[in-house]
């Protein structure tokens, strides 16, 4: 049987498809896999609008999470609050250490 015709059934199934799709669009398919599934787009409309779809879902789920932002603890914080902090790092490095009582 080919593809042409009427008869034919894909190696990969709808819900295959659906399992395996993040691999696909992560590239990490096998080649092999990667063929198969490529063929049943092609022969599927609607597992064809079912990736159009899971596209649209990751592009508007990135949107969605703020990026992180580069922080200079220096321009957030008092001066002297540093300092406390600078000072007391000081102080813990020449007091003695319990342990060695």
């Amino acid at each position: 049987m080919t593809e042409d015709e009427p008869n034919f059934e894909p190696k990969l199934t709808c819900r295959e498809l659906v399992e395996i799709l993040a691999d696909y669009l992560e590239g990490s398919l096998p080649e092999e896999q990667f063929e198969v599934l490529q063929r049943h787009l092609n022969l599927c409309p609607p597992c064809l609008d079912y990736l159009d779809t899971y596209r649209s879902t990751i592009i508007l789920a990135r949107e969605c999470v703020p990026k992180p932002q580069q922080c200079d603890a220096r321009e957030e914080c008092p001066e002297e609050l540093i300092q406390a902090i600078m000072n007391a790092r000081r102080e813990m490095r020449h007091a003695p250490r319990r342990d060695a009582e």
